[in-house]
Formats: structure tokens, sequence, C-alpha cells
């Protein structure tokens, strides 16, 4: 602590700000026995005086730096135990004393009880092995790792928690398939050892498990040569495990490579490894890497006895740098010698860019030529000027300092900031900025070692000098910002830094993590579980329920399953507060064909809380049952060239014949770019599936040519960039020259055995070119204005045009034309292609290009011109500083920044399922109107509508409707400025729905089901039939009525249960028809029989039950969850009285059973028998009028033949069951029966209630001589939130025929009353649970086909 020591004035003080108030340390590793202590102070002066005073403390163990005048920083390390050191601050009253008082404590296991959590370790394809370690205790800044043996593991803390994660080192794993997995950590005092079970200790693993091993190139013990710059030799596997998550990694001890899954399904994974990527191996390596799986380590041995690795280089750049500085255009200048079409990074001051060919290529050819690049600075400066060059793939730069006159030292300052939240994803960081110089940069800071720049287009009010900036910010993206003046003064904000003192004022980062426990997300379930994902994409909800996590904390979503993270590493699904559930929620969706077993994924909390789901119980975790794993991206299959080595002697076509595969996800598009070696010409192609020569999306062959004329020179056309993307979104790509190349990811995969050579199409040309070409000269350069406003909607374009006196005009290149760069002070560069004109006494070249909005601004933004071309190789271009010197002033474009202007420009990610959005511009105001207009494709009346909306001078949030049209929104401001239609394309997400309540997901908002509900019981029956109940052999009598043996059914015990093949799956809703065809040899039937099954409508009705509205059921969606069970899903379009809308949700999962199987629901045990079909329906809230309202579900069942013999005759009876307190339904035509199963139960807003199910009388029901049809409603009571029934049908074969209509007296019989019993409801929620079952006479034998499904007619009210 610091305390004040007694005596001397007390105007000042002394405050610990950071860490704030905390005066106790751990050492940073337990393998050190000191305290490395930096403490942030703020000095304050009571009576205002400036600076405060000076600091001095009276040992030399502290060192003292000033970060401003009234924040110091003391820098020490000390021994464990107790530090004192005396502080005294000299002031205009005095010195002032201060005691302070640090404590370095050990790090004691004994008092802090470390434990690992959970039952094995987890697995995904970020931290891969780990486990996490919990550590409750530290009272104080705690230590960030502990020594481990780095050959079985290392530790790094989680976010401001008690947890830490261990990363298991793969070469540890081989040897500890199963079993225990150990690990030593030392605290101070010793070693401490942790247990915890293998990820496979519950797994066989079986001997042999890897197999079909390829290697490519297919000799790794020779020379190799990269197939472009880190595209290094590659291994192949098959692993063959029975495991949920089966592993690959290639190691040398030193180097570990975990291998990549690519395709496949479990117990057979193919895996794809680079094992020597961007490693500089230079000469000879004698290496043995081991391959490790889960079978163990002694699996293969890839031995490089003697393996050279012929890196794919660039020429480095020469050491001849040179500068010029004319009117504050600053030019880097540089000699350079055999141009490999690779790209250079340029450096000025603090800001870079990377490009290549033509930027910046001034003169010369590709065996020697001169570089320029101009940036536009101001001359007083009080930092020198530092200008750096390479060659990309290079580390060695070279560099000048060019000195320039000092100015006003006086930095910018932060006087005034504001956090808010947008959403749970993003939010607002409001400056208030003063600057004495004018401001010229805000940097922020991700992380320790990355800077991101923040364009002065943030500016919303003010100017330079002094002005409001908003600035958006995804979550955990900035945690310190700096502010850098035109003379490049500079100022950095850390976390608690002081912006003010009267009142004190901290800046701190939105994104200071959060304390979090783990029991916060000890309830997390899924809407859908157990998923088929084979070609379907997953639609799911992930619902955390907790009453003690803050609803408006960042929480984020990320999967980590490898397909995820090869389409895009940073999609983040936002996690919000759902008050009518009262739990958290985030829809996500999971890409189709992805691996199997459970999904891994990351919850972010704050900013660096991370919950891993290895760190969760068994139903926080997400399954996928089916699918075939496709993570691979689009690949060359077959490679040709045509052209090569060709003489030309006239007009010609050269190129690639190319086959694509994509073997489940299908190609979607690509891109490639083709140079010149030596005329640097440059040709870009996308393409599509829609440009297919010929075959599919899955195996399909493309054309790329080039034309080339008998005057075009000798030399190769090189491939130098591929992109290749599947349906899925996931990538194949090549750069020749790049920094960040992965290897695995090269569509060139299967061409490695060949070398990079079929990338390279020479031909040879006889045309003679003069050796040396004079440079053209530039004669005037144009612009169609020269001040630009760039914060305007209308009227940011300009048209540029330079005009040029060619040498040797006959050898100009008129099929490539050169490019004007536009470039901001802080080397931002835009790109404008020409066009060019043939004009008296040389060429003129214009382009026209619209700024983007803010770009450049204060500016101002100069011209280069880049790009002019000879067919002979020479090259041309023209820097800001040559086309200044060529005396032209119209180099540059000033810019102004009007900030009144509505103007659209982006959006965050915008569902189908509607709800809150944001979007992002400029211009914004409070009183502005903001209209939105949905596209109808199905009307033409697409007009825009005013909605609500809230926001900041860049962010609005309205609330959309659920719609998977686009949509444009239009902004009008209050002075009636108009801004662009902004067009936005929903992303399309099917709304899953809720897990049944009688399956192993638990539904987060339901309560358990209420078991205290009185059971319905049917009344006892007469045993009939004749003989009474089938006879002996079919059943017997009891007091509540015939009981019946298996196969018979019914209440005389004379239906027979039928054995048949399984209906196939419709694919458009939830009908079932099952048809026993003509001719069953067989059982000896002459006639047909259909049975057919539909979920109608849901009706609503008051009180006396009067039909108040009917919504049918037209449009589902379907999805295979495994053989036997398929889900459909709807939503119906419904609205409360004050017009808000409300989904309401009905799923029904159908399944078929092939065997009496025993299942229970709404705690009541039923059984299914052969050959029956099961209907599980949910229908979630639904928005009733009144309290004392009920709905109707209606199913149609139907059943006919197709024959009309003169002994036709059909009838239906519906009644109570005997054993199972259930009504039936049972259709018959002649000896064939439709029989349906309604339970009286089902589970309303989670607790058991009886139902009431009744025939419909006003619907028309086609009953004729060979068809028996009916209408069933089930009533459902209110509810609030769910509602689940389980009806279930099945055929049958009736011991005596029908008789009720017969064809030959036509004589309709309805049901009697009597035999219309009610089925009392209780409950909304259920599960309808219905069996078709066949009835065939003994002597029948059956046959199923499908027919087409009825479709109903719109029924009225």
């Amino acid at each position: 602590m610091i305390s004040k020591y007694a005596g001397g004035p007390q105007v000042v003080s002394i405050t610990a700000i950071q860490p704030l108030n905390l005066f106790s340390w751990y050492p940073i590793s337990s393998l050190n026995n000191v305290c490395d202590i930096k403490l942030k102070v703020l000095l304050e002066n009571s009576i205002g005086e400036s600076p405060p005073g000076s600091l001095q403390v009276d040992t030399t163990l502290i060192t003292v730096s000033n970060f401003s005048e009234n924040q110091f920083i003391l820098s020490l390390s000390i021994l464990f135990g107790e530090f004192q050191s005396l502080i005294n601050v000299s002031s205009s009253n005095g010195i002032t004393f201060f005691n302070l008082n640090l404590i370095c404590k050990e790090i004691d296991f004994n008092k802090t009880k470390p434990q690992i959590i959970g039952d094995k370790p987890g697995f995904n394809e970020i931290e891969h092995f780990h486990s996490y370690l919990k550590i409750d205790g530290f009272d104080g800044v705690r230590p960030q790792t502990f020594l481990t043996d780095k050959t079985i593991g290392n530790i790094k803390p989680v976010g401001n928690s008690n947890l830490y994660i261990i990363n298991w080192c793969p070469d540890y794993i081989p040897d500890h398939i199963q079993g225990e997995w150990s690990i030593e950590i030392s605290d101070s005092f010793g070693v401490k050892s942790f247990k915890t079970n293998s990820f496979y200790y519950d797994v066989q693993v079986p001997p042999n498990n890897i197999q079909d091993t390829v290697y490519l190139p297919s000799d790794i013990i020779s020379i190799i040569n990269e197939f472009g710059f880190g595209f290094g030799p590659l291994y192949f596997g098959k692993v063959i495990s029975n495991s949920n998550r089966p592993f690959l990694v290639i190691s040398n001890g030193d180097l570990s490579y975990y291998g990549t899954p690519i395709r496949g399904k479990k117990g057979n994974m193919d895996f794809i490894s680079s094992f020597i990527e961007n490693e500089p191996f230079n000469g000879v390596n004698s290496s043995l890497f081991n391959l490790y799986s889960p079978a163990g380590q002694y699996s293969i041995q890839i031995k490089m006895v003697s393996l050279i690795i012929q890196k794919y280089q660039p020429t480095p750049l020469q050491n001849t740098l040179g500068n010029s500085i004319v009117s504050n255009i600053f030019g880097l200048h540089m000699l350079a010698k055999n141009y490999k079409l690779n790209d250079y990074v340029y450096t000025l001051n603090q800001n870079h860019i990377i490009k290549g060919f033509p930027f910046g290529f001034v003169s010369g050819n590709n065996s020697d030529f001169k570089i320029e690049v101009s940036s536009y600075q101001s001359i007083i400066q009080n930092t020198d000027f530092l200008i750096k060059s390479r060659s990309i793939t290079f580390s060695d730069e070279y560099n000048i300092t060019i000195p320039l006159n000092m100015g006003d030292s006086n930095p910018p300052k932060l006087t005034n900031f504001e956090i808010i939240q947008l959403s749970q994803i993003k939010y607002l960081l409001k400056l208030h900025i003063t600057s004495k110089n004018g401001l010229f940069q805000i940097n922020s800071f991700p992380n320790s070692y990355s800077i991101e720049k923040i364009g002065l287009e943030s500016l919303v009010n003010g100017n330079i000098y002094e002005g409001d900036y908003e600035i958006i910010l995804s979550t955990g993206s900035i945690h310190k910002i700096q502010l850098i003046d035109i003379l490049k003064n500079k100022i950095q904000y850390d976390n608690f830094d002081i912006i003010s003192l009267n009142p004190i004022l901290q800046f701190t980062s939105p994104f200071i993590s959060k304390e979090f426990s783990l029991e916060d997300f000890n309830n997390i379930s899924f809407a859908i579980n157990d998923l088929n994902i084979l070609n379907n994409t997953g639609y799911n909800i992930m619902y955390i329920k907790s009453k003690t996590l803050e609803k408006d904390v960042p929480m984020s979503l990320m999967l980590l399953d490898p397909v995820s993270i090869s389409i895009n590493k940073s999609i983040r699904y936002p996690i919000v507060y759902n008050d009518e559930r009262e739990s958290f929620e985030c829809k996500f969706i999971i890409p189709s064909n992805n691996i199997f077993g459970e999904i891994p994924y990351v919850i972010f909390y704050s900013i660096t809380g991370k919950i891993y789901n290895s760190l969760l119980s068994s139903s926080a975790q997400l399954r996928i049952n089916e699918t075939y794993l496709d993570n691979q991206g689009p690949i060359f299959k077959e490679f040709q060239q045509f052209g090569r080595d060709v003489t030309v002697v006239g007009p010609s076509l050269i190129g690639w014949t190319l086959k694509i595969s994509d073997d489940y996800n299908g190609f979607k598009n690509g891109y490639i770019k083709i140079m010149g070696s030596n005329d640097n010409s440059i040709y870009h192609f996308n393409f599509t599936v829609d440009n297919l020569m010929f075959g599919d999306k899955w195996d399909g062959v493309y054309v790329v040519s080039i034309s080339i004329d008998e005057t075009c020179i000798s030399q190769e056309f090189v491939i130098t960039h591929v992109s290749l993307f599947d349906e899925n979104g996931i990538p194949s790509i090549y750069n020749i020259f790049s920094e960040n190349q992965k290897s695995i990811s090269s569509p060139f995969i299967n061409f490695y055995n060949g070398g990079i050579n079929s990338t390279r199409l020479p031909i040879t040309c006889s045309y003679i070119y003069p050796t040396t070409i004079s440079k053209p000269t530039l004669q005037d350069l144009k612009l169609s204005t020269q001040t630009i406003d760039v914060g305007k909607l209308m009227d940011r374009s300009v048209t540029i045009s330079a005009k040029l006196v060619l040498s040797n005009e006959s050898y100009f290149n008129f099929n490539q034309t050169p490019t004007f760069y536009l470039t901001s002070p802080t080397m931002d560069i835009i790109e404008c292609q020409t066009m060019v004109q043939v004009v008296v006494d040389g060429v003129r070249f214009i382009c026209e290009i619209e700024i983007p909005v803010g770009f450049g601004y204060p500016g101002p933004i100069i011209i280069s011109l880049y790009g002019v071309l000879y067919k002979n190789g020479y090259f041309a271009g023209y820097s800001s500083s040559d086309i200044l010197l060529f005396g032209n002033n119209k180099h540059y474009l000033n810019t102004t920044l009007s900030l009144n202007d509505p103007i659209i420009t982006s959006h965050d990610d915008v569902y189908s399922f509607g709800g809150k959005i944001w979007l992002y511009g400029f211009g914004f105001t409070q009183n502005q109107t903001v209209y939105i207009k949905y596209m109808n494709r199905a009307s033409n009346n697409n007009t825009f509508e005013e909605i609500k909306s809230i926001c900041y001078a860049k962010s609005l949030t309205i609330k959309i409707k659920e719609t998977t049209q686009p949509f444009s929104i239009e902004i009008i401001s209050s002075q009636g400025i108009r801004s662009n239609e902004y067009l936005i394309t929903p992303i399309i997400f099917i709304s899953p729905p809720l897990p049944p309540i009688n399956t192993t997901t638990p539904i987060p908002t339901l309560p358990p089901i209420n078991t205290t509900a009185p059971i319905p019981t049917n009344s006892p029956q007469q045993c009939i039939g004749n003989p009474q109940c089938g006879g002996p052999k079919q059943g017997y009598c009891s007091s509540n009525g015939c009981i019946c043996y298996s196969p018979w059914i019914g209440t005389s015990c004379q239906s027979k249960i039928v054995i048949v093949p399984p209906p196939k799956l419709n694919e458009n809703d939830p009908s079932t028809n099952i048809t026993k065809p003509k001719n069953d040899s067989s059982s000896g039937d002459n006639s047909s029989f259909t049975a057919l099954i539909s979920i109608v409508s849901l009706r609503e009705l008051d009180f006396n039950n009067n039909i108040i509205k009917t919504f049918y059921f037209d449009k589902w969606i379907q999805w295979r969850l495994n053989d036997h069970q398929y889900l459909y899903m709807t939503n119906l379009e419904t609205f409360y009285k004050n017009g808000t809308k409300l989904n309401c949700t009905t799923t029904v999962i159908t399944e078929w059973f092939n065997s009496t199987t025993n299942i229970t629901f709404a705690n009541q045990q039923l059984t299914m028998n052969p050959s029956s079909l099961k209907y599980n329906i949910n229908i979630t809230k639904f928005p009733f009028e009144n309290p004392l309202n009920t709905l109707q579900l209606t199913i149609q069942a139907k059943a006919f033949s197709e024959e009309s013999d003169q002994q036709s005759c059909s009838s239906q009876d519906f009644g109570d069951t005997v054993t199972d307190n259930s009504n039936y339904i049972q259709l018959s035509v002649n000896d064939n029966s439709l029989y349906g199963r309604f339970i009286k139960r089902a589970i309303v807003d989670g607790n058991l209630n009886s139902i009431n199910n009744i025939i419909l009388g006003d619907q028309i029901d086609d009953n004729t001589y060979y068809s028996s049809e009916s209408h069933i409603a089930i009533s459902i009571p209110y509810y609030k939130y769910l509602i689940q029934l389980d009806p279930d049908f099945g055929i049958l074969l009736d011991s005596e025929s029908a008789s009720s209509i017969c064809k030959d007296n036509s004589i309709k019989k309805r049901l009697s009353n009597g035999a219309i019993i009610g089925i009392v409801v209780g409950c909304v929620g259920g599960a309808i649970l219905v069996t078709i079952a066949i009835l065939l006479a003994k002597k029948y034998k059956y046959h199923l086909r499908n027919i087409k499904p009825l479709k109903l007619k719109k029924m009225n009210n």
C-alpha cells in the first residue's frame, strides 16, 4: 500500500492506478523466486499546481519513469516477503513523504489447492489436446505460468478467472493413449503431480491404424524444389480409429505439426500435414520425423537422411536505397535486378504497404529496373522520417533515416471519452481530442504485437484541431490507443491512464476482462442435438441458463471444428439474453459435411474469458450423429497446358484446361491470376460453376486462355495466384510468393511430383525488338476537380487523365493499360484502371473513380501512374515526385469532409429470423427518418415504409421482421438529405425446433414434468368378437375388455399387425402414405389398398368452440435424422392483438419401428408394434387472443382402394383402447384397415395433462364404398411455451370385411355418437403418437409401394 508519512505538506497525494490499489504480487512463473513489479501511480496536487511535483525514491532498486507530468511508473524486482521504501514528492509547498509497502508472495499449492477439471482432456483445432487447471486463492497479481516439463505440456492463464489451460504436448500422447495423463507442476516449494484420464481412456484403439501413406512429392529423401515459396513436402495418411477424435502429428522432437482432417467418417479419416512448412532448410538436413496417432508413435517413421529443400525465393533487394523530398512529397528510390513477379514491402514511418508490379516500377525491365514510391508528409516533424523496403519473404530490410526540422512538441490530448455497448460483439468508442498541430492518425492495439490504423474519417464533429470521433470496435479489438499529430508527436493511452484530474477521469478499455465462474455455465443445452449434417446445414440454438451472469456482458460463441476453422476463423455468434425465456440464447450455423462426434466450441466472455466445451457437462456437448467430412477446398484433378513451347507466327490461344474436383460440397467459384515473366502482362480470370465446359460442380472442366500474336516476346506465362472455393466456403489458396502460406490448402497438391513447371507455360516469339527504349514523356496530368468532399454521398467521383508522348509507339502494348494509384498520407491506396485513347502526338490514359467515404482526409491524396508497358518487356511509371518534377502541380487532390450527409456503408451479419440489426456509416442524426423496403417477389408493391431507429453519428439500429428476401434501407436527414439505398441480403437461418421433453437434451426454459396430474383411464369394455376376443390363440377376456396376443390387435383381437417395409421419405411434408399393391401373390389378394396420414391445420377456438383463426401447414423443411427418423419443421406467422409478430414453430419427428419397442411418453409406457409409425409433435408459443381459448390440431386420415368391384365396402370406427388408455380410429376398406392410436396425454409447459381427441364434423370427408376418410382434432388447452403430442399409426388385416358403405347399395353410415369417445387434453405441448397399421386377413400377403401424397384443399371456417 501507499500511505502518507507523518509530516510535510498535505497538498499532494499518490494513488496506485495500475494495478488499481493492488500491492501484492506473485512471480510471473514458478521458475522465478522474485516478483517483477510495475506499478503506475497518479500524483495529485490539491491546489492545482502543474506539474503537481517531482517524485523520487530512497532506493536504487526502484526505477522511476515519467509517463506524463502526473503519472509515474515504478519498476522493481523484489524477493519473497515484504518490501518497504520511502517516496518523497517535492512541490512548491515543500517535500511530502509516503511509505510504499509491497509484498512478493510465494506460490503455495497447499493453500491454493489446484485441481484438473473434468473427466478427461478436450480437443479442438486451436488448443488441440488441453485440460483446465483450476487454482483458487491467489490474492494478488497472479502468476502467468508454471514450471513444467515442456515435453509433457505447458500452462497459460485464462482471462480474469481462476483457470489455466494445460496444453498437452503431442509427443507425450502416443505413449499414454490409454490410462492416465500426468504432469508435474512446480510451485515455489517443489513439484506437485496432477493427473487426469487419457483423452482415449474409454476407447479401444485398434492396431495398425495408419494406412494409405502418401508423400508429396513422393521422393522425400532427395532434393525437393518448393511448389512456390513455403509449399514444401506434404504427408497424406488414413487413420483408422473408433475414437470420436482421431489425430495425427508429425514431429522430430523440436517441431510438431498437427495433421488436418480433410475427409472421411468415424473409423476412417484422411489427414494431411506439412512437416517442414516455412522452415529455413538450407542444405543438408538429418531429421527423423515420427508419425503419431492414437495407435502410438512407432507406426511410421519419415527418414530424411539427406534432404535438401530448395526454397522458391525471389531476388533480394540490392543495397541501393535513396530518397528525395520535394514540396512535402517524400520519395523512396531503389534499384533492383531479376524481378521474379514478387511483391515488395514498403514502410514509411509507422505505415507500410505490400504491393507488386506495377506499383512503384518507374523504368527498366525485369533484369534491371528502378522503383520509386512517394508519400505526402509534413517537412516539419519531431521524429526522423524512416523509410524501409524489402522483398517479400525476406527478413532483411534496407532503410534510410531522414532528419527533419523540429516543430511544436505538444502531442494530441484525449480530453473525454465514452464507451457504448452496441451489441454482444460491437462497441462504440467516442473520443474528444484536441491537437495543437492537427490530428494525423489514430492507432489501436488489438494486442501487444499488432497495430491497426483508424482513419480520420471517424471524425463526426469539429475538425482535426478539436473534434469528436466515433470508432466502431469489435469485441476485444482494442486494449489501448495512440494519437499522432501531423508533426508526429505521439501519446498513448493504456487502461487506467488519467485523462483529466478535475474531475478525475481514467481511460478504460471497454474490454477490461470481467471475472467469471465456471458455475455460471453449468446449464447449457441445444435446441437440437445428435444432428445429421450429411449435405445438410446445421441450424441450431444454444441456451444458457444462469441467474448470476450479467445480461449485458459481451458473450459470443465460436465453433472450433475443422470446417468452421477452414471457412472463417473469426466468426462469432452473439449470445443474447431472452427475457421471455429467461435465458441466454445463441443462434448459430454448423457447416454441412463436418466432423463426426462432438463439435468443439468456445464461449468468449468479456475480453479474455474463454470457456471451452471440454469444461462443460455432457448435456452441453454438441454432437453430430451422421456426416461425411469434407474439409478440403477444390483441387485441380487435371491440369493440361495447350500452346506450350509453340513458336508463335500468328494469332494464337494458349492456356490451361483445368479439371476441378470437390467430392462432397462441390466447386462454387474461383480466381486465377497469370503474369508474363518478361513483359509483366497481367491477366485476371474470375469464374464460377456457370462457366463449366462439361462435367458438374463435383468434377468439372474449365478453360483459361490468353490471346497472343506474332508481336509477342518469348517468355513464360506464370500462374501467380489461385483461389478456389467450394459451396461451403472452404478455400484452396496458392500464392507463388507469400509470407503466410498454408501449404496443405494448395489446389496443386496432385501435381507436386511434376513440380512447379506445370504452372509455367513457355512460348517462343520471333519478333525482333530494339534492346533499349526511351521512357515516354509525361506531357500533362488532368483532374476533373482539385478538391473533393469525401463526406458527400454524391460528387465523390474524379476523372484523371494523363497524356504521354510515346517513344517507339509501334512497340507499345495497348492491351495492357497502366493504373493510377491514389495514396493517402497514411499510405492507404486505391487503384483506378485506365482506358487508352490515341491522340495527336501520343496517347491519353483516362480513368474515373469514386473516392471511398472519408478516404484521405485531411489529405491531400497524391497521384501516381504505373504500368506503362511495351511488348519487349520495357516498362515505365511516374511517381508523385516525378509528376511534380515535370512541373505539374495537379499531382494531388485536396480533401474536405462534410458531416451532414447520411451514408450507409456496412452492416453486421443479418439473418432471416429478423430482430435488431446494426448499420454503420456516416452522418447519422437523432432527427433523421429511416425507411425500409422489403422485396416481395410475389408482389409488385415494394414500397418504403418508415421504421423506428436508435442512432449515433456512425451507427444505427433498427428492428426488422423475419424475411428470407433482400431488403433496402434508406435515410432522410432532418435537412431532407437522402442517403444511398442500401441493399441487404439476409443469411438464411432455419430455426430448429425445441427439443422434445422426453429426449436426453433438456429444455432449459421448462420445468420437469409434473407427475401429480391425474392419469386418464378408459372405462372397462365388454369383450366382443366371434369367437370372443378372437379365440384362445388371439386373445382373452379381462375385466377391462379383450387383451390381445401379438400380432393381433383391436377391441376384438380380430385385426392382425402386418410386417411391411418402411415407407419412403416424403421430402415435402410429414404426410405418410403406405400401399398394398394389387396381385399380392403371397396373400392371394387381388385388390390394392392405400393409407394416408396428413397434418392439416392448427385452429384457435373460443370458449364456445367457435373457430376464430385457422392456420394451414403448407411449407415444411425436412431433415433426415437417421434411417428411420425424419424431422419436419414449419413456422406459422401469427400475431398478437397489438400487431406484434410471433413465429409459432411446429416440429414433427416421424419414427418407423421395425420391431416391438417400448417407449415412454408423458410418464406412460407404450408399446410400439412392428411396422408402425410414430409422430412426435411439438408446438411452440402461440398468441392466444384469450386465455380461455383453445387450439385444435387437425389430422387427416384416409384409407382407400383403387379397385371398384361390386363387393367393395368401407367403414370407420372410433373409440377407446383397452390396455393403454388411448383412443383409436380404424378406417377400413374391405379387409384392410388404417389403424391410428391417439394417447390421451400431452405435456403442456412441462406438465402432464389429459387431452381430448374428437372426430370433426365440420370437414368434408370423402367416404365412399372404396374409401374411408376422417379428420381427427387434438384439442389443446391454453399454454405459454410449448406443447408436446405423440400419436402413432399402423396398417392391419381384418378377419371381417367392412360393411358400412358398399357399392351395391351405397348406404352411407356415420359413426354413432356413442362410438365417438372424447379424449380430455390437458396440455398443449405434447407429442402425437400416430401408429399406422395395415390389417390384412391371415391368408393375405402384403406389399407396399409409394403413391403421390394427397394434396389438401384449403379449408374454410
